[in-house]
């Protein structure tokens, strides 16, 4: 004898399919992104030992994560590379933006601690997050840049930023950053004092001159030769006290 009932079937593909991308696009996030990377990490492992090299690398990473831990932000870490997400609502973009600036020239200054140079961009957009993935425009358009820039730096494209965004904190103009296919347009973020750094890319850019590798020492010329054009840095006044 058969029992009468409803047979319990196993969801098809398709269902678990259709279930898989539903649930990833209600895990859909706005917000400010960066990518950052080591500047001529694989040169700094040829040149060195790898065990001192990764120590350096361990010590920065620790730093990285004790930055970030009291800001808002997810990081994913990978090899010498990071992403820091920031999730920023419409009317959270420019405060958030002020935040994650600040942390990526924090960061910067750290890196230089440990004789390493980041370059990296900075993009806005939704990104779909969960415990095993994170996807999003955002993230392309910011590696596929990051992987074009010709000079090691951490930029803003300029298409990131709303124009009556006029009031976040960078304290430097639009700029023609090089790539390896022409300029593109964007806001370089820089730690202060930028007198320090561009003594130290001088140093960087001669020792590679003579030592190599050719392409390093191209890269690290053409951020001095940038930072020596880049006019002074905008001072903005402070912004009035709230009654």
């Amino acid at each position: 004898m058969f029992k009468s009932g409803r047979i319990n079937m196993a969801p098809s593909s398709n269902q678990m399919r259709r279930h898989q991308q539903s649930k990833i696009a209600r895990q859909r996030t706005t917000g400010w992104l960066a990518y950052l990377d080591v500047y001529g990490f694989s040169a700094e492992v040829r040149e060195n030992s790898l065990v001192s090299v990764v120590k350096r690398l361990r010590r920065l990473q620790s730093d990285v994560a004790k930055t970030i831990s009291a800001k808002r932000a997810a990081k994913y870490v990978f090899s010498d590379s990071v992403v820091i997400f920031w999730p920023a609502t419409a009317s959270e973009r420019q405060k958030i933006a002020t935040d994650a600036i600040d942390v990526l020239r924090t960061l910067q200054k750290l890196a230089r601690l440990y004789d390493f140079l980041l370059r990296g961009v900075v993009t806005y957009g939704i990104m779909s997050t969960g415990p095993d993935y994170f996807v999003g425009e955002p993230l392309l358009r910011a590696v596929r840049l990051e992987q074009l820039l010709s000079i090691p730096l951490v930029v803003v494209p300029d298409v990131d930023l709303n124009p009556d965004e006029n009031a976040l904190p960078l304290p430097y103009q639009i700029a023609n950053v090089p790539t390896k296919i022409g300029l593109t347009r964007a806001y370089p973020i820089l730690p202060a004092p930028r007198r320090d750094l561009s003594s130290w890319v001088e140093q960087k850019a001669f020792k590679h001159l003579r030592e190599g590798p050719h392409e390093v020492a191209q890269a690290w010329h053409g951020l001095h030769e940038f930072l020596q054009k880049l006019p002074p840095p905008i001072i903005k006044p402070p912004r009035p006290a709230v009654p």
